[in-house]
């Protein structure tokens, strides 16, 4: 199950084929949320995929995997993923820019767009965003839903 969830983890940092013009005005326009709620650690808990949700699959000998979202002096607009990838605890990490733009959360690797998610929702605890694509090439559109908790297991914000 862990591998299938990191086929669909590592898929959504190819290239996206979503239809978009890049924003113009900076990093943040016109929000649907409060994008000050982003800033901090997150940790996978669930992914929903089309419709049957599983419990993130954490390996228990490692730390628990983690997102987290910067916006600092010399962290400006950055996203950062740690993803363990086996049980040696041998990591996968990735560094992107971050913009909003309404209710779509953008990644960038420079000037390439990489992935767009949907914000579902965000408070101060939990962090649902969604992406509609066909992960399986199947021909149909599948839906997957992340859900996060705010954790900071690698005390990047203390």
């Amino acid at each position: 199950m862990k591998k299938i969830l990191l086929l669909l983890l590592l898929g959504l940092v190819s290239c996206s084929k979503d239809e978009y013009t890049p924003v113009e005005r900076g990093n943040i326009n016109y929000p649907s949320f409060d994008t000050s709620k982003m800033i901090g650690a997150w940790v996978y808990e669930t992914m929903t995929f089309n419709g049957e949700t599983f419990p993130y699959p954490h390996n228990p000998n490692c730390t628990k995997d983690v997102f987290g979202f910067f916006n600092t002096e010399g962290r400006r607009f950055l996203y950062d993923e740690i993803i363990h990838v086996n049980d040696e605890c041998s990591v996968s990490q990735t560094n992107l820019e971050w913009k909003v733009n309404g209710d779509k959360l953008i990644f960038y690797f420079g000037e390439q767009l990489v992935l767009i998610y949907t914000v579902i929702s965000i408070d101060d605890d939990y962090f649902i965003v969604r992406r509609i694509a066909d992960f399986n090439d199947d021909g149909i559109e599948d839906t997957l839903e992340i859900k996060a908790k705010r954790e900071d297991p690698f005390g990047w914000f203390n």
